[in-house]
């Protein structure tokens, strides 16, 4: 019978199929020496009978009965004691995060809840509330989306003391062997949701460091140490993402992953008579009639993939288009309709292989995602949860980028109007340039 309560240094803490993703990946920095906290896992095999009953409540009735099945019944009296034993040894307030299986995948970031300034009385209770946000509105978009049945792969929930950071982020190794590194004052949690932009600095392989405003708010000593830990953790668990907290003047992980990183640029420029040729009336409406096509290329599981317009939609707006400069937060170049989304439940305008413009990079707006050309947000920063899912599905993304005088919420691209389909946007994840061109 597999174990429902592991601590991160027992041996069975490295099973994913056990503990999920992020506790098998803490548990792996903690094996590999990394500074990482303590914790315990409540693992996959003591949700999965709660989960099956939350299912078939979902097809009774819906998603609410399901989240209430799940913090309507107590754990038995066994598991109960089990957590009791296990939370002893960690200091308060504790913090309960999810540890799906499928957030070893970059599309899932995001997607579940973490509940925290927990008591240890209180564990069992927030266990049942991070089972029930398998069954959200938010999750289950992200379900279909990804074709994968609600609570088919088994939520563990880890638990560790909460800190009360110093100063927080994410860190990432690029392929030049430089680590990008975006911070905030205080808990990451905001700018990681995509409420915020935080600083940004990047930490050569010689240690140099650029970025003025992050070396003012948390020091170079401090984005030396970050960038170390990030190097730490590609060499020693091949993972090339971290996010982390300082907390007494010593940085930690908070989770370790893989995502991708942009390699070469995009390529050359468009030459004279390229340029002269895509600015003529004809190549115009070429683009206007290819943009109001229906893109309907099956890529694969529940996806659109790039037709053959795309490429020329994307040189037209480079010849004709109004630029802005954002952040690169997801690598490659995509082009087609700008649409402007001001919430995930309003998307009935929404067509596969738009460019998706809101206003921040939210995780509630992933589901939109698998049919995406790009994805812009006009705050926000590189570390949100939304630019993984973005990254992992190869979808260019900027964000931070102003195009609030090129896309108006309220007319051209916003809420389906048939003006809409003449707004044109080619999104360059690489440089974190956005090209907006009205048809």
């Amino acid at each position: 019978m597999s174990p429902r309560v592991v601590g991160l240094d027992d041996p069975e803490a490295l099973d994913v199929s056990l503990v999920g993703a992020k506790a098998a990946g803490l548990a792996r920095a903690r094996r590999a020496g990394l500074a990482t906290l303590d914790g315990f896992v409540v693992t996959l095999a003591a949700s999965a009978g709660p989960l099956r009953g939350a299912a078939a409540e979902l097809a009774r009735r819906g998603s609410g009965a399901a989240r209430m099945v799940l913090l309507r019944d107590e754990l038995d009296e066994a598991l109960t004691a089990e957590i009791g034993a296990a939370a002893v040894g960690l200091a308060e307030p504790l913090i309960a995060r999810s540890s799906s299986a499928l957030e070893g995948e970059g599309t899932w970031a995001g997607a579940f809840a973490s509940l925290g300034e927990l008591r240890r009385h209180e564990v069992p209770k927030a266990l049942r509330s991070v089972w029930s946000a398998m069954f959200t509105l938010e999750a289950l978009e992200r379900f279909e989306a990804a074709g994968v049945e609600p609570g088919s792969a088994g939520m563990g929930v880890l638990v560790q003391t909460e800190l009360a950071p110093d100063c927080g982020g994410a860190a990432t190794v690029e392929a030049n062997g430089s680590v990008s590194v975006s911070a905030v004052k205080g808990s990451p949690r905001d700018l990681l949701a995509g409420w915020v932009p935080g600083v940004r600095a990047a930490v050569g392989p010689d240690g140099s460091v650029s970025g003025t405003e992050a070396t003012e708010l948390i020091g170079a000593v401090t984005l030396g140490e970050v960038a170390a830990l990030a190097r730490q953790a590609a060499d020693s668990l091949d993972c090339n993402l971290i996010e982390w907290a300082v907390s007494g003047g010593t940085p930690v992980l908070l989770q370790v992953q893989r995502t991708r990183t942009a390699a070469a640029g995009p390529g050359g420029d468009l030459d004279d008579e390229a340029l002269r040729e895509l600015r003529q009336p004809e190549a115009l409406a070429m683009a206007r009639e290819a943009l109001r096509r229906p893109r309907t290329e099956p890529l694969g599981r529940n996806r659109v993939g790039r037709d053959r317009w795309e490429p020329f939609l994307a040189s037209v707006a480079i010849a004709n288009g109004e630029f802005r400069d954002g952040l690169a937060a997801s690598p490659g170049v995509g082009a087609g309709r700008a649409v402007w989304v001001s919430s995930p439940t309003a998307v009935d305008h929404v067509r596969p292989r738009d460019v998706i413009v809101v206003q921040y990079p939210l995780s509630n707006f992933a589901p939109l995602l698998w049919d995406a050309a790009g994805l812009v947000a006009l705050g926000g920063g590189p570390s949100a949860h939304l630019m993984e899912v973005a990254r992992s599905l190869t979808v260019p993304a900027v964000v931070g980028c102003p195009l609030d005088d090129l896309i108006d919420p309220h007319g051209s691209a916003g809420n389906g109007d048939s003006d809409s389909d003449d707004v044109l946007a080619i999104v360059d994840g690489d440089t974190g340039r956005v090209a907006v061109l009205e048809l």
